[in-house]
């Protein structure tokens, strides 16, 4: 099974995080529950692609550390950058770093990344990417609002479907690759003119 994880920022104080400051206090307490959620959903052998902030660097975490919690996450992990941490090598960590891909699944193609300048060329049934404050819904299927260069940048009549695959958004637990298909299904059938 396919995975998404959309800027899980173990690591981070959660007290600096608006949604997170109603469930955790701490950061070991929101560190251990992250994991938790992650193993109740994530099998052994499945894939996992990271969106965005994988953790929070801000806090000196050694290489020991980052390699203690990805061994404790079950599925094998593919980081897909985000401009927060894209200066940040984590394959040494999850064995592959990408600023983005498209794969095939079920006669879909699905375009994988954190950068949406280039939206509407991008030749692909949906989109999957993760930000907070840019892609506000789970499914964002008419515009979106990104980041670029420290600008915000409004998009309007995007051409296919955005889902923005923030964990905070699904529970705190990673998505699968079923339950956007079936959302995208539901699009389809509201917009059959497409």
């Amino acid at each position: 099974m396919i995975y998404f994880a959309g800027q899980p920022k173990f690591n981070s104080n959660p007290e600096e995080h608006l949604y997170r400051s109603q469930h955790w206090d701490d950061t070991e307490s929101m560190n251990e529950d992250l994991v938790t959620y992650w193993n109740e959903t994530v099998g052994k052998g499945d894939q996992v692609f990271v969106l965005g902030e994988f953790l929070d660097f801000s806090k000196n975490v050694s290489g020991k550390s980052i390699e203690k919690l990805v061994s404790d996450l079950n599925g094998n992990i593919l980081h897909v950058y985000h401009n927060q941490d894209r200066d940040i090598d984590f394959s040494e960590y999850t064995g592959v770093c990408i600023l983005g891909t498209t794969i095939q699944y079920r006669q879909k193609t699905i375009h994988i990344t954190n950068f949406l300048e280039h939206i509407n060329r991008i030749e692909s049934n949906l989109m999957i990417s993760s930000c907070r404050r840019s892609l506000l819904n789970k499914e964002n299927s008419k515009s979106i609002y990104y980041h670029k260069n420290g600008s915000t940048i409004f998009q309007n009549n995007i051409s296919h479907p955005v889902y923005n695959v923030n964990i905070e958004l699904w529970g705190y637990k990673p998505v699968s690759i079923e339950t956007i298909l079936n959302s995208y299904s539901l699009y389809l059938k509201q917009n059959e003119d497409l």
